[in-house]
């Protein structure tokens, strides 16, 4: 895989890793929060996916 491909692959899953979720203006970024996926609520990406 060449550099700059992983870059973009990698990028966001870095900024999860690093703050969970956050924002950019009125733009919610859901992210990973904690382990705990049935007990948690937005901005929880993997508890939103696991309730649609």
């Amino acid at each position: 895989m060449n550099s700059s491909l992983s870059e973009l692959i990698y990028k966001p899953f870095d900024y999860l890793k690093t703050f969970g979720a956050g924002n950019f203006g009125a733009q919610e970024i859901y992210g990973i929060i904690n382990a705990d996926f049935e007990n948690s609520s937005v901005p929880d990406a993997i508890w939103y996916t696991l309730t649609e």
